[in-house]
C-alpha cells in the first residue's frame, strides 16, 4: 500500500469517524467511549474498500453508510430508532455533498492531487459538522423524531443530494455534448444541488426547532396564566375572609339578643354555610397546591371526575410557585385527559405523597385504557396531538431533573401511575 493510500485512509477515518462521534457527543451512551469509538473506526475501515465508480454503486455505498451509522447509534447511544435514522441520514448527506463540490473546484483549476482533495473536502466536512451542531441540528437526549418529521427533515435534502450525485456522475458525458460554457453550467448545477441539500437540512431543522420553541413558549405562558389565576383566587379568598371576620362582632351581637329562640339555630346554620364557602377544600400545607387542587376539583366535578388528594407538602418551599404549578397542574391536567376516554367507566384521580427519607415523593393515579408506549425513555402520548400533549410530561420531567430528582411512569391493573421524587435540600444548602 502506497503512502498516498495510507494518508487518504487516515484522513478518511479521522474525518468520518471523528465528525460523527463529535456530532453525537453529549448524548447519553450505553457504552463508554473506550469501546464505542474503536468500533466506529473499525466499521468505517471495513467500509472503506475500493468499489466500482458507477451511480448505482455510489448510491449503494451511501445507503450502507446510512445503515451503519444508524445501527451504531442504536447500539451505543440511548436514543430511539427514528432519531438514530435521522442523524445517520443527516450526517451522510452532510458528508457526501462536500466531496463532489470540492472536486468541482479541483477540476476547474486542473489540480490532480488526491490527498489534497481528500484533505480539503475533510476540512469542509469537519467545519460544516461543527457549524451544524452549534447552529443547525438539535442534539438532545429527550428529542423524539416522528415519521412526519423524519420524512420532511430528510426526503427533500436526499432528493437534492441525489440530483447532485446524478449530475456529477454523468458530468463527463454531458460535457462532451456541450460547449465550454455548457460545461461551467453543469458544474454549477452540481454545486447548486449540493448546497441546496445542505440548506434544506438547515431549513427544516430550524422549522422544527421554532415549532418546539413556540410550544414551549405557549406552555410557559399557560403556567404564568395559571399562576396569575391562583393569585386572583387567593386574593378573593383573603378578601372574603377579612369581610367575614369584620362582620363577626355584629353577628355575635345579634346572637346575644336572639338567645333562647328558634331563630338562633337558623342563624347559626346560615353562618356555617357562609364559612363553608371560604373554608379551604384541601389542606396540604402549601397554599399554592391547595389553590391548584381547588381549581382543578371544580373542573373535575363538571366532567364527573372524583379528585382526591392526601398530600403533606410543608417541605415545598425550595420549589418556586411556577415550578409547583408546573408539577401539580400538568399532572392533574394529564390525568383529566386520560380519564375522559370512552373506554373508562370509573373516573377518578388520586394524589398522595409527602416527605419520605429526605425526599419529596408525590404519586398520581388514574384509570388508563391504552397501552403505555415508551420512546427514548419518555412516555409517548396516545392522543392525536402528540407534540402538544407530550410537553405536559416533558415539563414535569424538566422540573424534576432540574432538582436532581427522578420521574417514573408505569401502568398496572388498568391504572396509570406517575411518581416523581425530588430530594429535599437540607437547611443551609
Amino acid at each position: 500500500m502506497s503512502w498516498t493510500s495510507v494518508l487518504v485512509r487516515a484522513i478518511y477515518l479521522a474525518v468520518f469517524g471523528g465528525c460523527f462521534y463529535y456530532l453525537t457527543y453529549g448524548l447519553k451512551r450505553r457504552v463508554s467511549a473506550a469501546i464505542s469509538l474503536p468500533v466506529l473506526l473499525a466499521g468505517l475501515l471495513l467500509l472503506y474498500q475500493p468499489f466500482e465508480r458507477t451511480l448505482a454503486a455510489t448510491l449503494v455505498r451511501y445507503l450502507i453508510f446510512v445503515i451503519f451509522y444508524a445501527l451504531w447509534a442504536l447500539a451505543f447511544l440511548n436514543i430511539s430508532a427514528s432519531y438514530a435514522l435521522y442523524l445517520s441520514v443527516f450526517y451522510t448527506i452532510l458528508m457526501g455533498v462536500w466531496f463532489s463540490c470540492v472536486q468541482i473546484v479541483f477540476r476547474y483549476f486542473g489540480w490532480e492531487n488526491r490527498p489534497a482533495l481528500v484533505a480539503a473536502a475533510g476540512l469542509c466536512r469537519a467545519g460544516s459538522v461543527v457549524l451544524m451542531k452549534k447552529r443547525g441540528v438539535e442534539i438532545a437526549d429527550g428529542r423524539t423524531i416522528g415519521i412526519y418529521e423524519l420524512l420532511i427533515g430528510t426526503f427533500p435534502a436526499a432528493t437534492c443530494f441525489l440530483a447532485n450525485l446524478v449530475i456529477y456522475e454523468y458530468m463527463d458525458e454531458l460535457n462532451a455534448l456541450r460547449s465550454v460554457r455548457g460545461t461551467a453550467t453543469i458544474q454549477l448545477l452540481v454545486v447548486f444541488f449540493g448546497l441546496s441539500a445542505l440548506l434544506i437540512l438547515v431549513g427544516t431543522e430550524s422549522y422544527f426547532k421554532m415549532s418546539k420553541y413556540k410550544q414551549e413558549s405557549e406552555s410557559a405562558a399557560n403556567q404564568l396564566n395559571m399562576q396569575y389565576q391562583l393569585f386572583l383566587k387567593e386574593k378573593q379568598n383573603d378578601e372574603a375572609m377579612r369581610g367575614m371576620y369584620h362582620d363577626m362582632r355584629n353577628h355575635l351581637a345579634v346572637l346575644e339578643k336572639m338567645a333562647g329562640t328558634e331563630a338562633v339555630s337558623a342563624y347559626v346554620s346560615g353562618l356555617h354555610g357562609a364559612f363553608s364557602e371560604i373554608e379551604p377544600q384541601f389542606q396540604t400545607g402549601n397554599a399554592t397546591v391547595d389553590l391548584i387542587l381547588s381549581m382543578k376539583q371544580q373542573i373535575c366535578r363538571e366532567k364527573g371526575i372524583e379528585l382526591t388528594a392526601y398530600l403533606s407538602l410543608r417541605q415545598l418551599d425550595f420549589l418556586s410557585p411556577v415550578e409547583i404549578c408546573t408539577l401539580f397542574a400538568n399532572c392533574i391536567d394529564n390525568a383529566i385527559e386520560a380519564v375522559q376516554n370512552e373506554g373508562i367507566r370509573a373516573r377518578y384521580i388520586h394524589l398522595s405523597g409527602g416527605e419520605m427519607n429526605g425526599n419529596l415523593v408525590v404519586k398520581a393515579e388514574n384509570p388508563y385504557s391504552h397501552k403505555l408506549i415508551m420512546e427514548n425513555g419518555a412516555y409517548r402520548s396516545t392522543k392525536n396531538d402528540q407534540a402538544a400533549h407530550g410537553y405536559v410530561l416533558m415539563n414535569i420531567r424538566r422540573i424534576v431533573e432540574k432538582h436532581n430528582g427522578a420521574l417514573t411512569i408505569r401502568t398496572e391493573d388498568g391504572r396509570f401511575v406517575l411518581v416523581w421524587m425530588i430530594p429535599v435540600p437540607r437547611k443551609g444548602e
